[in-house]
């Protein structure tokens, strides 16, 4: 309510303003007075279309649509440049809480480059022939690797588009001579997504990671095949969170509870498939949380050792549950 009647002053006041200095004669006060309101509630609350609904409604005054469209998303777009929060925003980020909007949120960031990048399993030396970077090329299955010179630091990247542009594997030519020079790196402390984005950027399919004290050692290789591994694991971690705060919103209820157990070594159900178990009645088993992964179960689903099973049920039947995932005594 008080923005509407900011925006109603203040449109009755630019309206005055015009009237008495804008030589143009008389105008219609009232106009500018809705399209202020409009205008002063689409900024504060950051709802344009929310607010031209709302003074239409109030009016009744088609005549008046297209210039409360206009105002109302002019309005918002310059109040988002000076101050992206809306007035029921506002106070929460002054508390230290920030609300973040799931379609902006990119899985990928969520995921380092070194939780999912590849051992370095062979590298090449300038010095080397074409002819045995092909052979290295057929033995790892790779289609690029780093080139580090004899102190082990990155000179450069060798690809097999390489060795075609060169001519093909020769003993003549060297790795020195066909690479790329001054590869694009990445380090492993910086997200999933970033480095995605250098590969698209310089049409690669694969970037060395470096230390990050300067040196340039490699310590991995971030491959196409990395992103699938980040965005699988950005799943899972995202799962795991929907499980968990289903969890939280489950717990209030009277007369069960979910709980977890640690299938430890030695345990009976270990390595057995979950039909095979005996489990008590009235329990169901909800997730298995194996490292990173969260598995739906099914009845054919192996336990193994290290599992993490949560359970829902009755207390009476937790510790009926607890034997089973404990070691046999």
């Amino acid at each position: 309510m008080a923005s509407l009647v900011i925006g109603g002053t203040l449109g009755a006041a630019f309206a005055l303003v015009v009237e008495t200095y804008g030589g143009i004669g008389s105008i219609n006060t009232g106009a500018f007075v809705i399209v202020g309101m409009a205008a002063v509630l689409a900024t504060t609350a950051k709802a344009p279309l929310t607010a031209v609904i709302l003074v239409f409604e109030l009016t009744q005054n088609y005549g008046l649509v297209l210039p409360l469209i206009l105002t109302a998303a002019l309005a918002t777009y310059l109040g988002d440049r000076f101050h992206p929060d809306s007035s029921y925003t506002a106070s929460l980020r002054r508390q230290g809480i920030q609300l973040p909007k799931n379609e902006d949120i990119d899985l990928l960031d969520t995921v380092d480059v070194g939780e999912v990048m590849q051992e370095v399993d062979g590298v090449l030396h300038p010095w080397q022939s074409l002819a045995d970077a092909a052979e290295f090329f057929d033995m790892t299955s790779h289609h690029g690797a780093p080139v580090v010179n004899d102190t082990g630091q990155l000179v450069g990247v060798l690809s097999l588009s390489d060795i075609v542009k060169a001519g093909g594997p020769s003993r003549d030519i060297t790795v020195g001579e066909a690479m790329s020079r001054d590869p694009i790196t990445i380090t492993a402390d910086v997200p999933v997504s970033m480095a995605l984005a250098r590969m698209a950027s310089m049409g690669v399919g694969r970037l060395p990671v470096v230390s990050e004290d300067g040196n340039r050692r490699v310590i991995g290789m971030f491959r196409r095949v990395s992103v699938v591994n980040a965005y699988e694991r950005a799943l899972s971690m995202s799962k795991g969170r929907e499980l968990y705060r289903e969890r939280k919103r489950i717990r209030s209820q009277p007369g069960a509870d979910f709980f977890e157990l640690i299938v430890e070594e030695g345990s009976p159900i270990a390595n057995k498939m979950i039909a095979e178990v005996p489990w008590p009645k009235d329990i169901v088993l909800v997730s298995i949380r194996r490292g990173t992964a969260v598995l739906v179960p099914h009845g054919d689903t192996p336990i193994r050792i290290g599992d993490v099973l949560t359970i829902f049920g009755t207390k009476e039947c937790e510790s009926e549950i607890d034997h089973l995932a404990r070691q046999e005594s």
